[in-house]
């Protein structure tokens, strides 16, 4: 098994090999032009997470991966389809170490192959004709929207309050995260409080998933995360440990001047970025920062002791694990 992914029960890791093959079945029947870079952005090296907690949540029904395949295969979908439209906004170079669709072919394209995987989704999802599934997704959609506004409308101010941020992180990354969890459990069948608990897990798991994510932003490595140290710096991105190190820096005008200066200067020099990263070493941002994902991981592991199911809270917790060993 790869060291890079959870370590999945071999039930999952079962369940997980049919989505792949059906994943693969699907892009081999794309449009060839369309088709083509939506298959190099879907094979590009993603831990199908999402996928993940669809097949994981269903062990709360009737668990038959065959069904579950098309839903677990829409989310992988759907969250490619946020990423290329992310770079687009955000006018990104790389992504999981390779360049994105908007550097290599231009906004138009990449906004193209965003909206075809947006749309793939849908008709996945449509196939099970089932009314909540497609309010799911079509709520989620709506909670990236208004997540990545709030990211664009609050580029560049590092005295944000940790509630917004969080509010931020569960539009724009967590609610995937609980959508794949409601979908994957609604499609066998589970009982609508094990729906809304598992929804819960997720979205805790997504907030700690966006944290440490952030936190790797300053102490990750490039060829680890992908994407230069300290691109959030150079975007003006507001993350959880600016947000604590900017507080606590409250009557040191210098320091918090510093930021302000290189903060959101995407011509800021490779010393410079060090040199914020530094300032916020300096404080107890990091740290901070790392134990509050750290207690969203460990309530969701503790909503996932409400099911009986061995194999449902077995999977759950190894997924929550990753999240953390990712930053580890």
């Amino acid at each position: 098994m790869r060291e890079d992914i959870p370590r999945l029960t071999p039930l999952v890791v079962r369940a997980m090999a049919i989505v792949e093959g059906f994943i693969q079945e699907q892009i081999d029947g794309f449009d060839r032009e369309l088709g083509k870079v939506a298959r190099e952005v879907l094979s590009s090296g993603g831990k199908r997470i999402r996928p993940m907690l669809v097949l994981v949540s269903g062990l709360a029904g009737d668990f038959e991966p065959h069904r579950l395949k098309k839903a677990a295969a829409a989310l992988e979908f759907f969250h490619n389809a946020t990423l290329v439209h992310d770079d687009v906004i955000d006018e990104a170079k790389f992504r999981r170490g390779r360049s994105t669709v908007f550097s290599q072919f231009g906004e138009k394209l990449a906004a193209l192959v965003g909206d075809f995987l947006f749309s793939q989704t849908f008709i996945l999802l449509s196939s099970y004709q089932d009314v909540e599934v497609l309010h799911i997704m079509s709520e989620t959609g709506v909670s990236l929207a208004v997540g990545e506004l709030a990211q664009l409308r609050n580029l560049y101010q590092p005295n944000l309050d940790e509630q917004f941020y969080l509010k931020r992180a569960r539009d724009k990354t967590a609610s995937l995260f609980s959508s794949a969890c409601k979908i994957g459990a609604t499609i066998c069948g589970a009982s609508s409080p094990a729906i809304q608990l598992l929804g819960r897990c997720g979205e805790s798991l997504g907030i700690a998933f966006q944290i440490f994510d952030d936190i790797l932003d300053i102490e990750g490595k490039t060829e680890i995360t992908g994407k230069p140290v300290g691109s959030d710096i150079r975007d003006g991105i507001v993350t959880l440990p600016l947000i604590y190190a900017f507080k606590e820096l409250e009557g040191k005008l210098e320091a918090r001047d510093r930021i302000m200066e290189i903060f959101g200067q995407r011509d800021s020099s490779e010393s410079e970025v060090r040199e914020v990263i530094g300032i916020i070493r300096q404080t107890r941002a990091l740290s901070r920062a790392k134990e509050k994902a750290l207690g969203l991981v460990q309530a969701s592991s503790e909503i996932v002791r409400n099911f009986q199911n061995q194999e449902l809270r077995s999977n759950l917790e190894s997924i929550g694990k990753f999240v953390v060993n990712r930053y580890n």
